[in-house]
């Protein structure tokens, strides 16, 4: 597992009949480990896991752990988001977790997370970003990749099995003739081709 984020009143972490647990570029906020149930797993340390890159409420042994207050932008309103107020000055109001966590989830020496900002992937399961980000005209399921995703959505828009918001019916109106239809499909098609 890895992206997560656990805090207060909420389950921490369950893992059940699993070999080599492990996590990365987690926040646990107010992880105790005795609310841990990891049932069948291999033990690898006192509770069973081996956690990495990781925020965690009280220490974690680990490769890059930390035990640092995550910085959210308003946990009192549940936006578990990371925050950096002062941008791009290095303070005290950059999150620690902010480019703390990795790119190479499975210690490969390949990076296996590729859409980031900034110099590594952060911890927990928000990437962090100066403002939210833009997205490129076709990438209609706004994952920052268009692909053949993007052209099955889009057909969907205009079969009428699905309907689309405002962001994403500008970003599939390939052509901005304020229609869905074949056109845009064949322009979607292009991009994606290369053409």
């Amino acid at each position: 597992m890895w992206g997560n984020t656990a805090v207060d009143d909420s389950p921490n972490i369950y893992l059940g009949d699993c070999y080599d647990a492990n996590g990365e570029s987690s926040v646990c906020d107010a992880l105790d480990p005795e609310e841990c149930y990891l049932a069948g797993c291999e033990w690898i340390n006192d509770w069973g896991l081996l956690v990495s890159f990781s925020n965690i409420h009280g220490g974690y042994e680990g490769e890059e752990n930390i035990d640092s207050n995550p910085l959210y932008t308003d946990p009192e309103n549940d936006d578990y988001r990371l925050s950096w107020e002062n941008y791009p000055t290095e303070d005290k109001t950059m999150s620690p977790c902010i480019d703390a966590g990795t790119a190479d989830i499975d210690g490969d020496g390949e990076e296996d997370i590729t859409d980031y900002f900034g110099t590594a992937p952060d911890m927990g399961a928000f990437e962090w970003y100066t403002e939210e980000p833009e997205y490129q005209t076709g990438d209609i399921t706004m994952d920052y990749d268009i692909n053949v995703l993007d052209v099955i959505l889009l057909v969907a828009f205009i079969m009428l099995t699905d309907t689309p918001e405002a962001e994403e019916f500008a970003l599939a109106d390939m052509n901005g003739d304020g229609l869905l239809n074949v056109l845009d499909v064949v322009a979607l098609v292009n991009i994606i081709l290369g053409g």
